[in-house]
Formats: structure tokens, C-alpha cells, sequence
């Protein structure tokens, strides 16, 4: 609408502080697609250029109207016509600043972050552009999200940082794992932002759930990308043996040490959430999962992944469980066999034989989770010897039931063919 912009150009230092808001607020809630490209584009230079002069006092927007004009901008850029004007070098580097020159102001902080956040999301080339020399973005929302621990700005900020890794910008993604940002590097730094995160999580702090699932596609993008870039610590005979796996290498190819503090924060992550509803399996314990599983058990990681020897072997855990009690489909005998729920004491009577019921999905799963327990224990074949702390694969194994319980009830038949079709 012509009007819109007439109404804000003829906003004047004179002009009063109600004025300015009605006008802003107007911007803000007109309808989509009502404002024409050039009324858009010029509105968003016009936002930026007097953001920029409140920040030394000047009118007609001053400081606090900050957040309202920035949140305009963002409107204006849902738009793709705004949003490619957002993500050019100049306006992006003027919304960085305004990001770092509101810093007192949480909200106008975060609406500048979010006006870059949704150009790199709607503009493919402002994910490079963000990177470039002149803007500098990349070593500047790193550095802003070292400093942080306000949920919604771990959660903008990782946005972007989520974004501007996703076509694998190899210097980018070097810098970021090699270099330090105030003394930490990024993967230092996601790992103690997921902690703070972990806590905001389970008090239901506001945002903190959408920061965590950010921060850890960033997380991701790292994981994914890094190894590949590196080529160390290959984790096959393929990656050994093959000096031109290069772009067709896939997660699990390489690993590189560098990675390896991530992986503490993600278990704790992983181990503390608390279900989600009503699917058990929901983000951000999905990212999680994602994360988790580009980690591989090496070493030096073990102890990470299974804990400290303790003082239950691996039988006495097994036989222990309450899931093996409950879900135990395995006949013991012919006079005690078949029951879902569990077997009953000796009988001196002998009951008909049963036949065994069909393995279950569940049942298979288990099976192959029982070798994968049993194979990444090195420890020598003896009884006295302590097995390594089971807690994560219970936690897995937690997490699977339940997800199957939701998904397949007890009355379903999880095996049965028409479960495997459509509709």
C-alpha cells in the first residue's frame, strides 16, 4: 500500500512517540502481499536508515521503539522480494550491527537476529553472502552465541548458524572446529550451550526447546561435514582403502578427535529429556538422536558412551530389567512358556505344550541391541569382572518400547502385512 509508505515518510522528529508506533504497527499488520515490491524495498531501507541513526539519538525512531520498527522489517522481509533485499552484504551487515548496538534490549536484539534468520531461510544466496568478507557474519553470530544464554537468542543465532553451514562451506566449517572464540571453540561452545539449554528444558523455560533443536541441526551440520573435509580416523576398511572417497563419502566414513566433546553434552541431552507427547519420539530428542548417532565408539570415547565400569556385570543387568521381565517372549519350558507378561513359578502339573508366540518387531530389535551390548564390551569372558554402565542403551532401550507401545498397541499385530501398507 502507497499509503503505508507515505505514512512512514512522513514521520518527522517532531513527530510523537504514539505516532511513530501507530505507523510502525500498521506495517505490521497489513496484509500479506497488500504491499507492492518497490513500497516494500523502499520501506525496509527507510526502517534500516533510521535504526540506524537512534542508535546516536536521532528521530524519529528512537531506541525505544527499536524492537516495533524491527519487527516491521521482519514482516516486510517475509516476503521473498523483502527478504532478498535483507540479504545483501550492506543490509545484513547493518542488521548485525543493530543486533550488537540493542544489546540492552533482549527483544530488538532478537527481532534484528531474525530478519537475517528468515533472509538466509527464503534467500539460498544470502546463506553464502552472510559468509563473505565484508559482512563477516559468520565469525560475528559465533562470537554473540559464545556470549549468550537467553534461550530465544541461543535459538535465533544457532538458526543462523544452522543455515549458513547447510551447503558446506568448507573454510567456514574448518574455522569453526579448529579456531577458538573467546577462548572456546564451536564445538565447546554448542556443548555447554546445550547444557544450559538441558536445564531451561526440563524448568520449561520459554524457548528453550526450540533453542536446543537449533542448536543441534547446527550441531549436525558440523558432524556431517567436518570429517569429510579432514579425512582422518577412518572408521572402515572402505575409508582406508579408498583414496578417492571423497564426495561420496557418508557419515561414519571418517571421524576426527576434534569432535569428540560433543559427545558428553549430547549423552547428557539425550539421557535428561523428558518424554515428549503424544509421540514419544519428537524433537528435540530426535536432533539428538541425529547427532548422536554420526559419534562413533572409538577408544577414546567408550567410557563416554558406556560410563565407568560399575558393579553390576552386564548378566545381573540383563537378568534385572524390567523390560526383560515384561517383555520377555523367549519360552523358558514346556511347562512355563507363552505368557506376554512373564512366566509363572514350576508347576508340578504339566500343561499341553505352547507353541512359541512369532517374534516381535520389539523382540527383534532387542535381539540385535543384546549383540551390539555384547560386542562392544571387550572385557575377557569371567563372572567377577564389572561390565560397563548400561544406562544409555536402557535409556534406548526405553525410548524404543515406548515409541512401539504408541505406535503398534497390544492389540496390533506389528508384523502383520497390512501395517506395511497405506491407508
Amino acid at each position: 500500500m502507497a499509503n503505508i509508505l507515505r505514512a512512514y515518510t512522513a514521520l518527522s522528529t517532531s513527530s510523537t512517540k504514539s505516532e511513530v508506533s501507530t505507523v510502525l504497527q500498521s506495517i505490521i499488520n497489513a496484509p500479506p502481499f497488500t504491499i507492492d515490491a518497490s513500497s516494500r524495498i523502499e520501506l525496509i531501507k527507510s526502517l534500516l536508515r533510521d535504526l540506524t541513526a537512534a542508535t546516536s539519538g536521532s528521530k524519529p525512531i528512537s531506541s525505544k521503539e527499536a524492537a516495533q520498527a524491527l519487527l516491521a522489517v521482519k514482516e516486510l522481509g517475509k516476503n521473498p522480494a523483502g527478504s532478498e533485499f535483507i540479504g545483501t552484504p550492506t543490509n545484513l551487515r547493518t542488521l548485525l550491527s543493530l543486533a550488537s548496538a540493542f544489546k540492552d534490549d533482549e527483544e530488538a536484539t532478537s527481532e534484528a537476529l531474525r530478519c537475517i534468520a528468515n533472509a538466509l531461510f527464503l534467500i539460498e544466496k544470502a546463506r553464502s553472502t552472510i559468509l563473505d568478507e565484508e559482512v563477516d557474519g559468520g565469525n560475528i553470530v559465533i562470537w554473540m552465541l559464545e556470549k549468550t544464554t537467553i534461550p530465544d537468542h541461543i535459538f535465533v543465532l544457532s538458526r543462523i548458524l544452522f543455515l549458513a553451514t547447510v551447503p558446506g562451506p568448507r573454510s567456514f566449517i574448518l574455522h569453526l572446529v579448529e579456531d577458538k572464540f573467546n577462548g572456546h571453540t564451536a564445538i565447546e561452545i554448542i556443548g555447554s550451550k546445550l547444557d544450559i539449554l538441558t536445564v531451561g528444558v526440563l524448568s520449561a523455560t520459554k524457548m528453550a526447546k526450540e533453542a536446543m533443536t537449533d542448536i543441534l541441526k547446527f550441531a549436525f551440520n558440523l558432524l556431517l561435514y567436518y570429517p569429510k573435509f579432514v579425512r582422518t580416523e577412518p572408521q572402515n576398511s572402505e575409508a582406508r582403502n579408498n583414496d578417492n572417497l571423497d564426495e561420496n563419502a557418508v557419515i561414519g566414513d571418517f571421524w576426527s578427535s576434534k569432535l569428540d566433546g560433543l559427545l558428553a553434552p549430547a549423552l547428557r541431552v539425550f539421557t535428561s529429556l523428558p518424554p515428549t507427547s503424544p509421540s514419544p519420539i519428537a524433537a528435540p530428542v530426535t536432533h539428538v538422536i541425529h547427532t548422536l548417532i554420526t559419534i562413533p565408539i572409538t577408544a577414546d570415547l567408550r567410557s563416554i558412551w558406556f560410563g565407568n565400569p560399575s558393579g553390576t556385570t552386564a548378566s545381573n543387568s540383563n537378568t534385572n530389567s524390567p523390560k526383560n521381565a515384561s517383555r520377555s517372549h523367549t519360552p523358558q519350558s514346556k511347562s512355563n512358556s507363552g505368557s506376554r507378561h512373564g512366566s509363572p513359578g514350576p508347576s508340578h502339573s504339566s500343561p499341553p505344550p505352547v507353541v512359541a508366540p512369532k517374534p516381535s518387531t520389539l523382540d527383534r530389535a532387542l535381539s540385535v541391541l543384546s549383540v551390539g551390548r555384547r560386542s562392544l564390551s571387550r572385557s575377557p569372558p569371567s563372572n567377577t569382572k564389572p561390565a560397563p554402565s548400561l544406562d544409555v542403551l536402557q535409556h534406548a532401550y526405553d525410548l524404543l518400547d515406548n515409541a512401539f507401545t504408541h505406535f503398534f498397541p497390544e492389540s496390533v499385530d506389528v508384523d502383520d502385512a497390512s501395517n506395511l501398507r497405506g491407508g
